[in-house]
């Protein structure tokens, strides 16, 4: 059980969002991070905005958050539906 604790944490971090949720992070993950979830996709990710106006952000990477994986925190809810420009 280690061993897999360990492949699965190698070149991660464990961290918790502003709402309180605990999850494993890539490295790279910094304080202001955005936590995304894609409609479709099976895991969150993590976005780095890069211009002030907060419009383009910079792939981070996959990371596990408890209680929204699977998609559990996508709204079909269009107004809620936020769109990212990703360089």
């Amino acid at each position: 059980m280690i061993e897999i604790l360990a492949v699965t944490c190698n070149g991660r971090r464990m961290g918790v969002t502003i709402t309180g949720r605990v999850g494993i992070f890539p490295a790279a993950t910094q304080i202001g991070d955005a936590v995304v979830a894609f409609f479709g996709g099976e895991v969150p990710y993590i976005l780095r905005a890069i211009t002030p106006e907060n419009d383009i952000y910079h792939f981070i990477g996959e990371c596990y958050v408890d209680g929204i994986m699977d998609g559990e925190v996508i709204s079909t809810d269009e107004d809620s539906r936020i769109v990212f420009h990703l360089v």
